[in-house]
């Protein structure tokens, strides 16, 4: 009885680290895993248009073409990625 109990609270409270890890991430935590320009984020999470969403991204992979092999390439990439994820968050690659 008392290891059945210590397996649910265990599995529980592994059901809650998933769920806590798959919030939305907001434009600081961007700026704190790639830097770049806080602004560029705060931008990107505040769209709501795919196409809009779609040209950010569009963009940071053109400079990370051009930046390859700079600190600047992180910064392309964590735009990339924010755009991306608000992309999925919206729905726009549901059609």
């Amino acid at each position: 009885m008392k290891n059945r109990l210590l397996i649910a609270l265990l599995v529980l409270w592994l059901a809650m680290l998933a769920c806590g890890s798959s919030a939305p991430k907001t434009a600081n935590d961007y700026f704190k895993e790639y830097g770049g320009n806080l602004d560029v984020y705060n931008r990107i999470m505040s769209l709501s248009d795919c196409a809009d969403l779609q040209k950010e991204f569009d963009t940071a992979y053109e400079n990370s073409l051009r930046d390859a092999g700079t600190p600047k390439f992180k910064w392309s990439e964590g735009y990339m990625k924010a755009s991306d994820d608000r992309m999925k968050e919206l729905g726009c690659y549901d059609s």
